[in-house]
């Protein structure tokens, strides 16, 4: 993975400018791909050394535990608020 926040100007003219375009490396007759993004010390990192994709990814799980947190506590059907309330407190804070 390059690491540069060099840009270059977009052909398609928006938005005005595009990360610059790597190149493959070669070592010793292997291919080594370029990839866009990488997860390091469970922190995803672009390579621009920017966080976007990280907030998405942590974005993304959150409003998947809340979406099941709210199937759970359907008022007609669910679990009980005072049950709700300790494994909320037992679960999801720490």
């Amino acid at each position: 993975m390059g690491l540069t926040r060099q840009r270059e100007k977009n052909p398609a003219s928006h938005p005005t400018t595009c990360p610059i375009a790597r190149k493959p490396i070669s070592i010793q007759q292997t291919m080594v791909l370029i990839i866009a993004e990488h997860r390091f010390l469970s922190v995803i990192l672009d390579q621009e050394l920017r966080w976007n994709a990280h907030i998405n990814y942590t974005l993304a799980k959150g409003t998947k535990w809340i979406t099941q947190y709210r199937h759970l506590t359907k008022p007609t059907k669910g679990t009980p608020v005072k049950h709700m309330r300790i494994f909320y407190i037992m679960i999801a804070i720490p």
